[in-house]
Parts: C-alpha cells; sequence; structure tokens
C-alpha cells in the first residue's frame, strides 16, 4: 500500500455576515484570538457579554448553544478538587441544545502524570466519557489554537446556519 504524502490542511469557514461570537466577559481574551490572522476583524465580529455557562456562544442563541474552553491544568482541576461547582455547571449545559467542550491540549497528554492533579489515568478518562454520554458535550482536543479556533467557528457558524434556518 502506497503512502500518500501528508497536507497540512485548514478547513475554510464560512462565516455569515450577521454572525456574531459572543465570548463570556468573564473568559480572558482567548490566546488564539492574539495571533495575527486567526480571528480576521473583517470576517469575524466578537462581543463580550455574561453568559450562564460556557465561554463562548452565538448572539440571539446564547441560552442554546454553548462551548466550555478548557486548558489541561483547568480540565483536571475541575475533574478533581471543582467537580462539584464544575457538575453544576454541566447539569445546567445538558439543558442546551448544543454543548462543546474544547480541551487545549492533546488526549494522550490529559493522561500523562502532571503538577495539576493526583488523579488516575482511568478516573479522568472515565470523567471524560460521562461528560460525552450523560451529559451529552461534545469534547474536542484541540493540538494549537488555530485547530481550537477552526473547532469553535466551524460549529458554531454550522449551528447558527441551523437555527437560523429553523433546521435545528
Amino acid at each position: 500500500m502506497r503512502m500518500m504524502p501528508r497536507i497540512n490542511f485548514t478547513p475554510k469557514i464560512d462565516i455569515p455576515e450577521d454572525f456574531i461570537l459572543v465570548q463570556d466577559n468573564q473568559e480572558k481574551l482567548p490566546k488564539h484570538a492574539r495571533h495575527k490572522g486567526l480571528f480576521n476583524p473583517s470576517l469575524l465580529y466578537i462581543i463580550t457579554a455574561h453568559l450562564k455557562t460556557g465561554d463562548y456562544s452565538i448572539q440571539g442563541f446564547e441560552d442554546v448553544i454553548t462551548i466550555e474552553r478548557k486548558s489541561i491544568s483547568d480540565l483536571l482541576g475541575t475533574l478533581g478538587k471543582g467537580r462539584i461547582r464544575f457538575e453544576k455547571e454541566l447539569n445546567r449545559m445538558s439543558e442546551y441544545k448544543w454543548k462543546g467542550l474544547l480541551i487545549e491540549g492533546l488526549e494522550n497528554d490529559v493522561y500523562q502524570p502532571n503538577d495539576f492533579s493526583s488523579m488516575h489515568p482511568n478516573s479522568i478518562y472515565h470523567s471524560l466519557a460521562a461528560i460525552e454520554t450523560k451529559w451529552g458535550l461534545s469534547v474536542y482536543y484541540a493540538k494549537d489554537k488555530k485547530s481550537a479556533r477552526n473547532w469553535v467557528l466551524s460549529r458554531l457558524t454550522k449551528l447558527y446556519k441551523y437555527l437560523r434556518n429553523g433546521e435545528l
């Protein structure tokens, strides 16, 4: 079997003219927004506002769509010592039509021993499985800021089109 050369794929994401990304006002400016060219201001309008849950949504659909963003250290903290508070947030998120969890890091890195948590990798694994199965979140591991940005924008713009057209 002949191996094909690997390509560097970047998806083309069409952003509707009236699409407005909402970022929770308690969320720090995402690092990926600071990188020149990743969020093109002529193509994307971002506002900050209070979101009941999550870090990102779509203006007009803040009570329907949410994405929670976690670094690996934050994720491990919320799965461990912050679990009770995080489960309350997951319960709120479960009421949304669509919800996602963006993890900034590779899946394998989540299970590696580190200074952030003493949780066993098996506990972490099954906690994340519960987040997907019990609470219904789509979980994505972003290898870098560009992948994170593409995942957020592709999901939110698709959802926006479906909601606007009454398809969801």
